[in-house]
């Protein structure tokens, strides 16, 4: 199965997501294709593995969120997928150089 090396951090319906992307991809697109072929295609296409395309669209998706609305940290984290704060805290610090809570202090 397609599953990140660390996905712990990730929603059950995230999950669902990977895991229908490689459905699709292997019954539609390319049937006789194995899982290497998968993960080097996607990443000949869009520059990065699965898992990092996913987790920086979430985490680039919760930053349009605290630049709209006044919700906190952990109901952001729920809304784009992390079931658990400090998994989403990591994620965040490492696309954007700060935690959430800097972000939104910074923006204040």
């Amino acid at each position: 199965m397609l599953w990140p090396k660390n996905a712990r951090g990730l929603h059950h319906s995230s999950l669902t997501v990977l895991v229908h992307f490689k459905l699709f991809f292997h019954h539609f697109l390319c049937p006789h294709s194995n899982e290497q072929k998968l993960k080097f295609g996607f990443r000949k296409v869009y520059g990065d593995t699965v898992y990092r395309t996913l987790r920086a669209t979430r985490v680039e998706k919760a930053r349009q969120y605290f630049d709209q609305a006044e919700d906190n940290i952990l109901q952001v984290a729920n809304q784009v997928g992390y079931a658990n704060a400090s998994h989403f805290t990591a994620a965040f610090r490492d696309c954007f150089g700060m935690t959430p809570s800097v972000y939104l202090s910074n923006r204040k």
